[in-house]
Formats: C-alpha cells, structure tokens, sequence
C-alpha cells in the first residue's frame, strides 16, 4: 500500500462545490465516477490532454473531530499540490504523507473570521437585512459601514 496525501473538508461542502473548485480554481476537467461502494466517489481529473489524476473521495470519514469527507491523492508533488490549492479554497485539515505526517489545519478563504462573515453578522445585528438571502441589503449595509468609517476618522495622535 502507498502513501497518500489527504485532505478532510467538512461534511457542508457538496460534493458539486468540489467539482466546481477543482474546475474553476485549478483549472482541470472532472469527470465523476460511481461506485459499487456507498460514501466512494472518485473524480477522474484531467489538464492540458494529460493522463486523468483520480481523486478519492470518502464522504462521512469518521475523524477524532467528528464527521469529514476524505479526499485521497498519491503524495507525488503534483497530488500534494492539488490538494493543498483546494484546501485554500475550502479550508479542511491537510497530511502530506499519511503514514507519517501530522495534520496541519488550513483555513481556506471562507473562514468564520473573515470580511464576508464579519459584514455578514455586522448587517444582521444591525437588522438590515430583509432575509437570509437579502444581498442588497447586505451592500447596503457595507457602504453604510464604509460610510460611517469614514466619517468618523480623527486624528486621535493629532498634538495641540
């Protein structure tokens, strides 16, 4: 048995957000196969007319933190590269070799903390949202904010 490179995604990612990634972001064709095998699905994954990369995907892995989905590529730098690109994406906890390394956890661009969540709560506290899917209030709600930014600069170390 090889080694391989793993990525554990949370299990509120679609299995068509992976696809889209890989295909938007990394820029590969993807072709999905089923299995005889339920919770396994492997994306047959091609560039450039090159030989297809096949992505393993185990949906509903059991981890010490609870459920994941498990995607498994070969641990050649091309398949640590992949995975390690959509991690950046999705955020999840990347082991380069998995017979040997430790998990290294990778925040992706849609963490709790970023700009988006932080507008997001911001607009909701403040009720300037209709409803859940309202985005004009949203950017409503952020050139209020930008508004209320700049008006509100002072020069606080400005000496007398």
């Amino acid at each position: 048995m090889g080694t391989s490179t793993k990525l554990y995604i949370s299990t509120n990612w679609r299995l068509d957000d992976l696809k889209t990634v890989i295909e938007k972001h990394l820029e590969y064709s993807v072709i999905v196969e089923t299995t005889c095998v339920p919770q396994y699905v492997i994306f047959n994954m091609t560039k450039d007319n090159k030989k297809a990369r096949c992505l393993n995907i185990f949906i509903s892995t059991s981890t010490p933190l609870g459920s994941s989905i498990c995607l498994d590529l070969g641990a050649d730098d091309e398949g640590i590269q992949l995975l390690k690109e959509i991690a950046q994406v999705m955020g999840g906890f990347f082991q380069e070799k998995d017979s040997r390394d430790k998990f290294v956890w990778i925040d992706g661009m849609l963490k709790s903390g970023d700009g988006l969540q932080y507008f997001l709560k911001y607009a909701t506290i403040n009720n300037e949202l209709v409803n859940d899917n309202d985005l004009k209030g949203l950017n409503q709600s952020i050139i209020k904010w930008q508004e209320k930014c700049n008006s509100h600069t002072v020069d606080t170390f400005k000496e007398d």
